[in-house]
């Protein structure tokens, strides 16, 4: 931002005359003193973009740079406490502007989440996890989402990939699950075709544990 706005046209000067060696000291003094001075506003700047809590200061800074995503984040995150369909808003912007930052789109995640927008909630994992396929955090999300949408068929599926990721989910998995799928058919969905068994017992403990002792038998 700051580069584009200083011009410095070629300055030829003979080192002979010591006049003249003196004023092409001062006028490089001066050019390195505008720049490191341009250079801290912009910092300063900076800072107050990624920093601010309150959205009153986002909204006064919006008008500077209306095409920044950075700022749009920024505004999102004030507004997510407070106001989560004004944050929401924000982040689309935010995605809209930089549709390939990972941390936007699960923010906008989140936020769909908190303002109940189930379906927003769902397009917003889906894109992060086009972005990070490998993170079971995300796979995770997207199985939440899929299940607060109503969409069974797709949050079993990403519960599957969880759990190919890292097995360490199981239990978490098994409560999520508990509502809206009878045991037999988490079984079935999730461990019927499954050849390492240490997973299968571990959701036998887990009926166990909840008392549901006939069904961990048929299992």
């Amino acid at each position: 931002m700051t580069w584009r706005f200083l011009r410095v046209a070629p300055l030829e000067i003979s080192l002979r005359d010591p006049r003249r060696s003196l004023l092409l000291m001062a006028t490089v003094g001066f050019v390195c003193g505008l720049v490191s001075l341009l250079l801290a506003a912009e910092t300063s700047l900076l800072g107050i973009v990624t920093s601010f809590d309150t959205p009153s200061v986002g909204r006064s800074l919006l008008p500077l740079d209306p095409a920044d995503p950075q700022l749009e984040y920024a505004l999102g995150r004030a507004y997510k406490g407070t106001n989560p369909a004004e944050g929401v808003r924000h982040f689309r912007r935010a995605v809209e502007l930089s549709p390939y930052s990972r941390r936007y789109w699960s923010h906008l995640g989140s936020a769909c989440e908190s303002a109940g927008d189930a379906q927003c909630a769902v397009q917003a994992w889906e894109r992060v996890l086009q972005l990070c396929p490998m993170v079971p955090l995300y796979h995770w999300r997207a199985a939440q989402s899929y299940l607060a949408a109503n969409r069974q068929d797709e949050s079993v599926a990403q519960f599957r990939r969880l759990l190919q990721l890292d097995p360490g989910y199981a239990s978490a998995t098994w409560v999520s699950l508990q509502p809206a799928l009878e045991p037999d058919a988490i079984f079935q969905k999730m461990l019927a075709d499954r050849t390492d068994s240490a997973i299968k017992v571990d959701f036998v403990d887990f009926l166990s544990d909840e008392g549901n002792n006939d069904a961990a038998y048929r299992v």
